[in-house]
């Protein structure tokens, strides 16, 4: 099994990074309201994984739509596209998304979002363990 981090980075606070407290991981956006008209992508959550390990968690997102925009959720890993969905026109989502993922060893995770139009809130969650 790798080396995993055995500090603790941000450990009760959002933001953009993924947070250790040993073995496990975590990151959690808090609440991000998109500018209004804004239709470029915003990055939501980025981070290196270890050199030396893995990691295996669950992300889950959810959103509250203030307009009829089309909300697409990009992940990507080391600039690659491995994750696109597209919920359109204001669908509402009554519980999280929830899709396990496995991320490499030292590689730039990079989860973003792109709002069509209008102002909107979402948010996204990391949760697993550095293996």
């Amino acid at each position: 099994s790798g080396g995993y981090i055995l500090g603790v980075s941000n450990p009760v606070g959002t933001g953009s990074t993924l947070n250790y407290i040993g073995k496990h991981a975590y990151a959690y956006t808090g609440l991000i309201i998109s500018p209004t008209g804004a239709t470029a992508q915003h990055s939501a959550l980025k981070f290196n994984t270890p050199s030396n390990s893995y990691l295996v968690a669950y992300g889950n997102w959810g959103y509250a739509v203030a307009t009829s925009s089309d909300l697409t959720v990009i992940i990507e890993v080391n600039g690659e596209v491995i994750f696109r969905e597209i919920i359109p026109d204001g669908d509402s989502i009554d519980s999280p998304v929830i899709w396990p993922l496995i991320f490499p060893p030292d590689s730039l995770i990079e989860i973003k979002y792109i709002f069509d139009n209008g102002s909107d809130a979402i948010w996204f969650a990391l949760t697993g363990e550095i293996h």
